[in-house]
């Protein structure tokens, strides 16, 4: 009975914010208006699949005269999506063949016995794997070395043990905002502006504005880890054990291809031939993957068939749902309708109003999916941008990368539920923490954004 009254609750919201909210603005934009509350209540309780929520624009859209459904159902084979398509082949190669715990394994065993040491290279380490694997793989290969450390140890019930679980998981956070493919809503922001607003950015550009943020972002959560557990330069680890520097030869093709792509994708804007573009270095390296030999007597290629299908063809469908929505927002002149509504943010100072959009949506993103956050409001207030006599690319960057940070609930984010997971963490402990660190975060990306980013943009 409850599960049903749920399915409901989106269709009839959608359904009295369409007729209730259409006697005061036009009926087209209060029926993307509901439509937004419809995907963002089915997208916070939960109910069904994230991707099947985010189907919902093609229904909506044509039905409600917003727009036709040949021009709804390309957002959902964007280039956007091909870039995260080659993205997820090129991860799905890392670790298959294992790259990534290579890499973290080198890095222990430069790190010393120095706890603040240790924890800060497998923060790094986290972060870097997150740039280019998702979040939550960075974390579910990271976080195995960190409990194997404390358990030899023998400090897996330890103060120092919740710093390792909390560091490898917020650190995948801070690294995933530091390339175009590094989370979601990166690339749901690349997407609006490119197909709403003909702003091109590009991968390179994209690592100039977010880089130096998960670099920052990382170092001042290790500094406040550090802090918060004052003990753990006390405790005496022991010597990591030489572990040997040599790599298989799949491991060394998936290496040098990941160089080769990232190459390109830096090197793309220097490349004068027409129709190149960050999606097309993704798709060269996605068939590279499955030409390269792969070197191995128990596979003739690096990825085969089998890998095709085990990537996140859920995600995809997520980011087709957001660039539809943004593009009924657009259609239907709710975003006109939305920049007079905030027209009382646009009295405050604007770096209070920065941080206010900020801290609220890292508080939302702590019960909503980050992409869900992402794809609802990068499009409703990108309106605020004109009447805060703001560039609109620094809001909109400050919105999508505030919808990526929530730090306070196991729910709120993959690497969050993995640290909690593994256990000797409370709601309580995760709770005051994340506190702490969406407050920082806040004050983080407005000083960014307000800061930095004008520098870039």
């Amino acid at each position: 009975m409850l599960f049903r009254l749920k399915i409901l609750l989106g269709p009839l919201v959608f359904f009295i914010t369409w007729k209730v909210l259409g006697q005061a603005i036009d009926p087209k934009a209060a029926c993307v208006a509901g439509l937004a509350l419809w995907m963002l209540s089915w997208w916070v309780l939960e109910i069904v699949p994230l991707f099947v929520t985010a189907l919902l624009p093609i229904l909506i859209l044509p039905l409600g005269g917003i727009s036709s459904l040949t021009k709804v159902t390309p957002y959902y084979a964007s280039d956007i999506i091909f870039l995260f398509l080659g993205g997820f082949l090129l991860a799905r190669a890392i670790e298959k063949w294992c790259l990534h715990e290579l890499v973290a394994r080198l890095v222990l065993r430069f790190a010393g016995n120095k706890p603040s040491s240790v924890l800060l290279s497998l923060m790094a380490t986290t972060a870097f794997l997150s740039m280019w694997i998702s979040n939550t793989a960075a974390v579910l290969v990271m976080l195995p070395l960190g409990v194997g450390l404390l358990h030899q140890a023998g400090l897996h019930n330890s103060s120092y043990s919740k710093a390792i679980k909390f560091g490898i998981a917020y650190a995948a956070t801070f690294g995933g905002l530091g390339t175009i493919i590094g989370s979601p809503p990166n690339g749901i922001l690349v997407g609006y502006l490119r197909n709403e607003m003909q702003i091109e950015i590009t991968f390179l550009k994209w690592m100039a504005a977010g880089l130096p943020l998960a670099i920052v972002g990382t170092w001042i959560l290790w500094h406040f880890l550090r802090v918060y557990f004052r003990s753990m330069d006390d405790i005496k680890l022991i010597e990591a054990p030489n572990i040997e520097l040599k790599m298989s030869p799949p491991q060394k093709r998936v290496l040098w291809t990941l160089i080769s792509m990232a190459l390109l994708w830096i090197l793309t804007p220097f490349i004068k031939i027409s129709g190149f573009q960050d999606a097309s270095v993704s798709v060269l390296g996605a068939i590279a993957l499955f030409i390269i030999p792969a070197g191995d007597s128990k596979s003739t290629r690096i990825l085969e068939t089998s890998d095709f299908h085990l990537i996140a063809w859920p995600i995809l469908i997520l980011f087709g749902g957001g660039l539809a929505l943004s593009h009924g927002v657009q259609a239907s002149g709710l975003g006109e309708i939305m920049s007079q509504k905030l027209f009382v943010l646009s009295e405050l100072p604007n770096w209070l109003s920065l941080f206010f959009v900020s801290l609220s949506l890292i508080f939302l993103t702590e019960i909503a999916s980050n992409t869900a956050v992402a794809s609802i409001f990068v499009p409703l207030l990108a309106p605020l941008a004109a009447l805060m006599n703001l560039n609109l690319i620094i809001l909109l960057f400050a919105v999508t990368l505030a919808s990526s940070l929530s730090f306070m609930l196991p729910s709120a984010t993959p690497p969050n539920a993995a640290a909690f997971a593994y256990g000797h963490l409370s709601i309580r402990d995760m709770m005051k923490v994340g506190l702490y660190l969406n407050l920082i975060a806040a004050v983080l990306v407005t000083a960014y954004a307000w800061f930095y980013l004008p520098l870039i943009f």
